[in-house]
């Protein structure tokens, strides 16, 4: 089991990697629980063309205290079954969840991160943000997604002090995803004092499918930059199993509970 949370600054891509990810571990036949954090509106059900009721509403998970019923609130995806879902439902609003106390954002990534074989958090963008920090905390490995942009640099740069004391900074693994206005990768990693372990290359269709609900590595390549976007999303994975295996010996996982008998 590998915990991966999924931070950047907004616009950066997050949402469009932590759901390309997801799909493409879940249809390799792994067990993936996707949680979005956003507490403004319901977010990654829409990059992946599903809805959320109310009722399995990430708000209503944050206030249950039973283990079993927050494993419930999880929506299976229709597509791609090992893959589930936790947001905010399509209809909840911006003052449905003002915020999350921390005791409740630990029993909610504490009873259901062990369920799966890869829990992934698409984290906002801001660590006062109680289920970013908590995810974070909790993660094998940080995915920190950046735009080779000025304002990525400062951003990072003004992060630098705050991962290193809450220290975190072991944990990231910094992807940079390509768009049209680009500065020089080598550039950027000058910059803002980071080594890139991975370039997503920029690619129409992935940007598209941002509004198609369907990613590419669900909806299959349709030209070389889509290919190559999707081998690097292979990569990506391949990173986080071979983080995943030096951080597993100090996972308990629960025993008793199995999340495979929701799979329809």
């Amino acid at each position: 089991m590998s915990v991966i949370a999924v931070w950047g600054k907004n616009g950066t891509g997050r949402s469009t990697v932590a759901t390309n990810l997801a799909v493409y571990l879940a249809r390799k036949g792994k067990l993936v629980g996707l949680v979005g954090t956003n507490k403004s509106y319901g977010s990654i059900q829409y990059y992946l063309g599903t809805a959320i009721s109310e009722e399995k509403s990430l708000k209503n998970a944050i206030e249950i205290v039973n283990e079993d019923d927050i494993v419930k609130s999880f929506v299976q995806h229709p597509k791609v079954k090992d893959l589930f879902l936790m947001s905010l439902s399509n209809s909840d609003n911006c003052l449905k969840l003002r915020g999350v106390k921390e005791d409740a954002g630990k029993r909610l990534i504490l009873n259901t991160k062990d369920k799966f074989d890869y829990y992934i958090i698409d984290c906002t963008e801001n660590f006062t943000d109680t289920l970013t920090a908590i995810g974070c905390q909790y993660a094998d490995i940080i995915l920190e997604i950046m735009k080779p942009t000025i304002q990525s640099a400062a951003f990072r740069i003004s992060h630098e002090e705050l991962l290193e004391s809450i220290k975190l900074k072991d944990k990231i693994v910094s992807i940079a995803n390509l768009n049209k206005d680009l500065m020089r990768i080598s550039d950027i990693e000058h910059k803002a004092k980071v080594k890139f372990a991975q370039i997503l290359p920029y690619s129409k269709n992935v940007e598209n499918a941002e509004n198609t609900g369907e990613p590419i590595t669900l909806l299959g390549p349709q030209n070389r930059a889509d290919k190559e976007f999707i081998r690097k999303i292979t990569q990506i994975a391949e990173i986080i199993e071979n983080k995943g295996r030096i951080g597993l010996p100090n996972i308990e996982r629960k025993k008793g509970i199995s999340f495979i008998k929701i799979r329809k």
